[in-house]
């Protein structure tokens, strides 16, 4: 495992056990408009929509990267396709995107 996933795990745990521990001392609390609820649930559904907001930034701006990469590659491919051969008939050395010399005479 990383070293980053590690310490994930390690919080998430940390967050659980506070969580357990808030549940079991507290009462429900009631808020407006809203049915009784123990500040537990309360507290972990802040943190999921906060984790939530906090990911969508950087999910977009990965499938924003991954979308110009697939468009990169692709544009590689079709410039690796078109490359041209350089084995020729005449002596002399042809630049590629002209024709040879010969055939400008003709």
């Amino acid at each position: 495992m990383k070293a980053v996933r590690i310490i994930q795990l390690i919080l998430f745990v940390i967050v659980a056990i506070y969580l357990i521990l808030v549940h079991q001392t507290n009462n429900p609390i009631q808020l407006p408009w809203f049915f009784p609820l123990s500040p537990a649930i309360v507290i972990a559904l802040g943190f999921i929509i906060g984790y939530l907001i906090g990911l969508l930034p950087g999910q977009t701006s990965a499938w924003r990267k991954n979308r110009q990469i697939a468009k990169l590659e692709k544009r590689i491919r079709e410039l690796e396709q078109r490359v041209p051969g350089y084995a020729s008939n005449s002596k002399q050395p042809i630049i590629p995107d002209r024709v040879a010399s010969d055939e400008l005479s003709v």
